[in-house]
């Protein structure tokens, strides 16, 4: 046996016997214990039960068992409770291995000795558990140290602010205690004066919201009553004796200045024996004892009238009617009434310790949808009460007045959206005391029942019955003066007694307007006589009494004498419809043709319920059109505009219209040019009155026309708004513009060099950019705030600008050519960027693809192009949010993208994003096409749960972390704090969302990608497979 051999055999038989003697000794160990367990092994299962117990008392219970804030953990938690679990899962691998090695029978010396032999056979996977254990209690030890490190920081952090908190308590108590009794009065009068101020801001904002464009324009239309007519109703006083005001017929009536009979000079130097003259004068007396019989009745009717009426306002119930013949002065009875101090002394009467209130509201037929709809009736009556009484708008509108109080500190002036559902119950509450015992009465006046367009839901009958319901529904409370024409739906369904027909009260009004009219005239012994033929032909129409008086006193500044007036008016036809033909005739070749253009403006203007109206101003500008159909576009129209005396233009602009259109067109006191009687806009409806219209008009488009106005005195004014996108979609809807686009780069240049350097300039205080639109303001940006700065209110700035229009107009043509064409439109990222989000972000139908297309494809912005410029999201809205990232060069359009697009997920805006036709799809791959880079994670955190047990009233708070890019190779994060402003409840689908998806974010190990989201979380779409498809293409790239 050669040496090394040898040595090998003897180092083997040592460890032989060393094992051997080990083994014996433990065997021997194990037979004598009790419980067949060697010390050394006892020791570890101790160690090893007890760290399994510890260990469970750290694993988080069943998260399916909790609900709300307790099922989420925060990331060091999991980690806390990740160490715990695997504490455990070691604990019980080592109790079980050392249940494996004891013997079945401490008794058998056999199995003591099986038993030693498994000890030594299993001693490497022992001491491996016990090594994993170790480190796994130290680490465990670290975490627990930490954790109670931070909570004692937490704790004295805690105590120090609550002492300093508690100090300037008592500082603050000890200074209330010192204040005089006058020093804290005037500290509650101050806390009350902030509160006032919260509410008066609340009700604005509801008020606001319930108002409409044009709600009073047609009673600002309305022409207020001839101060000397219609005061017999309210039985004034003061009025003019009946004699002086109707002009009776007395001995004095018939006679001259000299007491001589009234006539021609032939008639005077006829003697009493000629039978002729005996004939007239007889005549002449007949003629007068039947005005004064006429006189007497129609006195007769009035005084009844008015006993009537004004019983009715003192103590009667119900409905009032006022009927009336086309034309016959209701609207204007309606205004003289409603606005009359004798009618509110009258109606208190009634309402006794009550306080009274009174709204009106004037239907007018060629107006906007809302001015001739029941949803205008209610807006502007349910307005015009909670005006007077601000303390209603809680208790009818509690829903509107939470949210409206949930938004009052925000930053926002937005309106609210409130559903005509929504008002008409409010409306029915307030009426019908369902908001408990009334302490008020409420007097509608209601004008022009028969101008309320009707529709298939709701006719003139339907409209009747809902009328007669409010006044049913609490009739010592709610009243309602109504009028109309005497449409038989009308004349059936209101009471006789309580009704009045105008036509046949208003003969002495009418001569006295005849009258005061004309006083003038140097011949006033023939007035009389004048009126008296103009009242018997008028048959109690008022307005055609008006356009007839117009016409007379035109003549009379041209010196036509008594004969040719008395021929002229002989001449007029009776009928409305046969005078306005008359009166156009009558006319000017020229002047014919502008009333008709007029004409032709006024009637395509309600057809879109824009905010642009025809107004004086406008009209001043008329026959400057009519030389130049595109002089506002002109170079040499600013030198107009930087001199231009408005009120000097809105008085030609009068001149111009009076001395064309004769009475058929009038001007309200805000200067808005409208149809003078409704009974104008029906008779241009006529087929043989349009071809006229058309034949006069040959060559002249209406809404050219009145774009060139509109422009002319926008540039005039500077004032744009939501009125450019009314003229935009108005001449879209006509196909007026195409390239090179002159008009709308016209009305863009005048406005957007202002708007441009207040976007460009970082110390411009705005922070929301928004685009008007058809009253309602579509937000596209937010400024990224610095860290410093908070938000400072309503910091809104407007762009109406035409190529950021293009989503709600029929085609993006306008904007596309610009982005082709025009430098200027793109040669700021502003302006790229912002075109950019209009393109992704109007998903209310589909993203404007082409828009979008042209800006990638062209270069002009791409996924990784950087700004400061956040897309609008409402969470932005609500409360300051800086996005706290890694970079200092803002972040890029894809980053911000994919921030907004996952707010949008988790928010009320899902709906679009969980459709079969969500545009995800097709705007997420066009920018990764361009370039994005699919390396996106993001996780949530709840850091404040809403409703919480401790804290009802929280909000919701969060925190978001996104990552980009290569996470091994410093990827670009950010970070960002949202807390919700109004309250979510804890079963909301949006709160449900957020919180779900923190949980997965807890439990998957902190972050979901892209890919993930996409696929395990959005709801199927229609290219959802080929989007996962590209994404990980894109990922393969990068790899």
């Amino acid at each position: 046996m050669d040496p090394v051999t040898a040595v090998s055999l003897a180092s083997s038989i040592v460890a032989f016997v060393d094992f051997g003697t080990k083994l014996v000794r433990g065997a021997i160990e194990i037979h004598a214990s009790t419980d067949g367990v060697l010390e050394d092994n006892r020791s570890r299962e101790a160690v090893a039960r007890d760290m399994k117990r510890f260990a469970a008392r750290l694993i988080a219970p069943d998260t399916t068992r909790l609900s709300g804030q307790e099922k989420i953990l925060s990331g060091q938690e999991k980690a806390l409770c990740d160490l715990a679990t695997e504490c455990q899962q070691l604990s019980t691998a080592l109790v079980e291995l050392l249940e494996r090695i004891k013997p079945g029978d401490v008794a058998s010396k056999r199995l003591s000795l099986w038993a030693a032999l498994k000890n030594k056979f299993y001693e490497k996977e022992r001491e491996d558990l016990e090594k994993r254990l170790g480190f796994c209690r130290d680490q465990l030890d670290l975490h627990l140290n930490f954790s109670t490190m931070t909570s004692v920081g937490a704790l004295i952090e805690s105590v120090k602010d609550n002492s300093a908190r508690l100090q300037q308590l008592e500082a603050a108590m000890d200074e209330l205690v010192s204040l005089g009794a006058n020093e804290q009065q005037a500290l509650r009068n101050l806390l009350s004066l902030q509160e006032e101020a919260l509410n008066a801001t609340i009700n604005a904002r509801i008020l606001d919201s319930l108002a409409f464009d044009g709600m009073h324009g047609r009673y600002d239309m309305v022409n207020n009553a001839h101060y000397k007519t219609f005061r017999w109703i309210l039985g004034d006083d003061d009025a003019d004796s009946e004699s002086d005001l109707l002009g009776s017929v007395t001995s004095d009536d018939d006679s001259g200045d000299d007491g001589s009979p009234v006539g021609s000079d032939e008639d005077t130097a006829v003697g009493s024996d000629d039978p002729e003259a005996r004939h007239r004068k007889r005549s002449e007396e007949l003629r007068a004892q039947h005005r004064k019989d006429l006189d007497e009745k129609v006195e007769r009717m009035r005084s009844d009238a008015r006993a009537r009426f004004l019983g009715w306002l003192s103590s009667g119930k119900g409905i009032f009617h006022i009927s009336g013949k086309l034309g016959s002065g209701k609207s204007t009875l309606m205004k003289f009434l409603s606005d009359h101090a004798t009618t509110r002394s009258y109606l208190e009467e009634w309402a006794g310790r009550k306080e009274l209130v009174l709204a009106s509201f004037f239907f007018w037929q060629p107006g906007s949808g809302l001015q001739k709809s029941l949803n205008g009736l209610y807006r502007s009556l349910l307005h015009d009460v909670l005006s007077s009484c601000p303390e209603l708008i809680p208790v009818v509108l509690p829903a509107a007045w939470k949210q409206a109080k949930a938004f009052a500190r925000g930053a926002s002036s937005k309106l609210l959206d409130l559903r005509e559902s929504l008002i008409r119950e409010a409306f029915n509450r307030l009426v019908t005391n369902k908001r408990g015992p009334s302490r008020h009465c409420f007097c509608f006046f209601i004008d022009g029942l028969d101008e309320y367009q009707a529709t298939a839901q709701y006719d003139y009958k339907d409209v009747v019955q809902l009328l007669c319901r409010w006044a049913d529904a609490s009739p010592l409370n709610v009243k309602l003066c109504v009028s109309s024409r005497e449409h038989n739906v009308f004349m059936d369904a209101f009471s006789p007694s309580q009704r009045l027909r105008l036509h046949e009260l208003t003969r002495h009004d009418l001569t006295t307007y005849v009258k005061d009219r004309l006083g003038g005239w140097d011949k006033s012994h023939q007035i009389t006589e004048l009126a008296d033929s103009i009242v018997e032909k008028a048959n109690g129409i008022f307005f055609w009494v008006s356009l007839v008086v117009s016409e007379i006193r035109e003549q009379l500044v041209d010196g036509a004498g008594s004969d040719l007036l008395f021929a002229i008016l002989d001449d007029l036809p009776m009928e409305l419809d046969a005078l306005y033909r008359h009166i156009l005739e009558c006319l000017s070749e020229r002047n014919r043709r502008k009333v008709y253009q007029t004409l032709a403006i006024l009637c395509i203007e309600p057809k879109y319920n824009s905010y642009i109206d025809f107004s004086l101003l406008q009209y001043s500008f008329f026959d400057a059109y009519c030389k130049d159909p595109e002089f506002a576009q002109r170079p040499k129209f600013e030198t107009l505009r930087s001199g231009a005396d408005i009120e000097k233009l809105k008085k030609e602009g009068r001149k111009r219209l009076n001395g064309c259109c004769r009475g058929l067109v009038d001007a309200d006191e805000s200067g808005t040019l409208d149809f003078a009687h409704r009974s104008v806009s029906e008779f241009l409806q006529k087929p043989a009155i349009k071809d006229q219209m058309a034949a006069h008009t040959n060559g002249f488009h209406a809404v050219d026309a009145f774009s060139q106005l509109v422009l002319a005195e926008m540039r005039v004014t500077s004032r744009f708004g939501y009125r450019v996108y009314d003229l935009v979609k108005m001449r879209d809807m006509h196909g007026l513009d195409q390239p090179p686009f002159a008009f709308l780069r016209c009305l863009e240049a005048a406005q957007a060099q202002v708007i441009w350097d207040q976007v460009d300039n970082r110390t411009d205080s705005f922070e929301f950019i928004e685009v008007p639109i058809r009253g309602y303001s579509w937000e596209i940006g937010v400024r990224q705030p610095m860290p410093e700065h908070t938000h400072k209110g309503d910091n809104i700035l407007e762009m109406p600008l035409p190529t950021y229009q293009f989503p709600w107009l029929k085609s993006p043509a306008y904007t596309l050519w610009r982005i082709t064409n025009d430098p200027e439109a793109t040669n700021t990222t502003s302006k790229a960027v912002l075109l950019a989000y209009i393109a992704l972000w109007n998903w209310d139908d589909q993203p404007t693809y082409p828009v979008l297309d042209l800006l990638l494809d062209r270069g002009t912005i791409t996924p990784n192009t950087r700004t400061r410029l956040m897309p609008y999201h409402r969470s932005f809205y609500y409360s300051p949010v800086y996005l706290e990232t890694n970079t200092q060069d803002g972040l890029s359009l894809w980053q911000l993208y994919l921030i907004t697009t996952m707010h949008m997920w988790l928010s009320k805006r899902a709906e679009i994003l969980d459709a079969a036709t969500s545009p995800f799809g097709g705007t997420t791959s066009r920018l990764l096409r361009h370039g994005a880079d699919p390396r996106f994670r993001f996780s949530i955190e709840v850091l404040v749960a809403p409703n919480e047990p401790d804290a009802p009233d929280t909000r919701l708070v969060v925190q978001e972390h996104f990552s980009f890019g290569d996470p091994g190779c410093c990827p670009e994060t950010v970070s960002v704090r949202r807390r919700w402003h109004p309250k979510i409840p804890d079963d909301d689908d949006e709160y449900a969302r957020i919180r779900d998806t923190a949980m997965r974010c807890a439990d998957g190990g902190g972050e979901i990608s892209l890919q993930d989201w996409i696929r395990d979380l959005m709801s199927d779409f229609d290219d959802k497979p080929d989007l996962l498809r590209l994404v990980q293409e894109k990922l393969g790239e990068r790899a």
